[in-house]
């Protein structure tokens, strides 16, 4: 996007950011200038020599900090007005004060965890115990970025579902509603989180889907046959693919998805009968499980 260029771009030239992925981190405000402001107010920050307070946690807790996402954010959205960013078309509903501000808070708490990272490395006195953090670091963005994009391919399987039902609706309206209403109703947190089960840099990639262990199979079959109709308008229309292939995903659970959240409140039969027999009556009561609700039968397209 490019408001978000216009942003780095922004926050660069205050030197609030790294310059480079690989640079030196950006200055610290001065500990002495923080502690008299957030004292008695004295001696307050200035957008011509502007540092944030990296030490501080939370970050909106100091009032210097506070005072500088103020001071930035309202700079930043006069030259958006000001049309400063020539491939940015300033929109007021959306580039408005709030939302610039939010957009300060989400990005220097980013700013913010890699000065304590780099901390903890300069901490490490041993070269080996340097190496240790810093692969430790590594390994935690891994594991985030791999929950971001299991997180991205649930919303898309939501959306991409929905569009199926749309799609499809007027082959027998009652069933089509049903299913809709199934889907409405687990949202994202019901959605597969599917996985590659490829390995590491082998072409092509297969999806394997996550089985949710809390979940009534019937709806996951219920899923894998409503997947067959994504090419049946295209296939009986004759229409031709466009875009890129999607990538080809196996049904057969690689495994199972055991810290999934489980959607609470959803009719009894729509769990796992196995899964809810197992909780206790304190679970019971938390799940909130209510009366019955049939789960509609669809057939397949073609074999999958």
């Amino acid at each position: 996007m490019q408001i978000q260029l216009a942003f780095h771009t922004y926050l660069r030239s205050k030197n609030v950011i790294e310059q480079s992925p690989k640079a030196a981190l950006p200055p610290l405000a001065s500990i002495n200038a923080v502690q008299a402001f957030n004292r008695d107010g004295a001696s307050p920050p200035t957008l011509d020599n502007i540092a944030m307070d990296w030490c501080y946690s939370p970050l909106k807790s100091s009032r210097w900090n506070s005072e500088v996402i103020m001071l930035l954010s309202v700079d930043f959205h006069r030259n958006l007005k000001d049309e400063t960013y020539p491939d940015v078309a300033f929109d007021e509903d959306t580039m408005n004060l709030p939302a610039i501000r939010k957009l300060y808070e989400q990005k220097l708490i980013c700013m913010q965890q890699a000065y304590r990272n780099q901390m903890k490395i300069n901490a490490a006195a041993a070269a080996d115990e340097r190496v240790q953090v810093i692969e430790g670091f590594a390994m935690k963005e891994e594991k985030q970025r791999k929950a971001e994009r299991m997180t991205s391919r649930r919303h898309g399987t939501l959306a991409w579902h929905k569009k199926i039902v749309s799609r499809n609706h007027f082959r027998d309206p009652m069933v089509w509603d049903a299913t809709g209403k199934i889907i409405t109703r687990l949202d994202v947190e019901g959605m597969s989180g599917d996985e590659t089960d490829s390995p590491h840099g082998f072409n092509p990639k297969v999806l394997r889907c996550l089985e949710f262990p809390w979940i009534n199979p019937t709806i996951s079959h219920l899923f894998k046959a409503l997947e067959s109709y994504e090419p049946a308008l295209r296939l009986e229309n004759m229409m031709e693919q466009i875009g890129n292939s999607p990538l080809e995903r196996c049904w057969e659970a690689a495994r199972k998805d055991i810290k999934s959240r489980v959607v609470a409140g959803l009719p009894r039969n729509w769990y796992d009968d196995s899964w809810f027999q197992g909780l206790s009556a304190g679970a019971h009561s938390v799940l909130t499980s209510r009366r019955d609700v049939g789960i509609p039968t669809l057939e397949y397209f073609y074999d999958m």
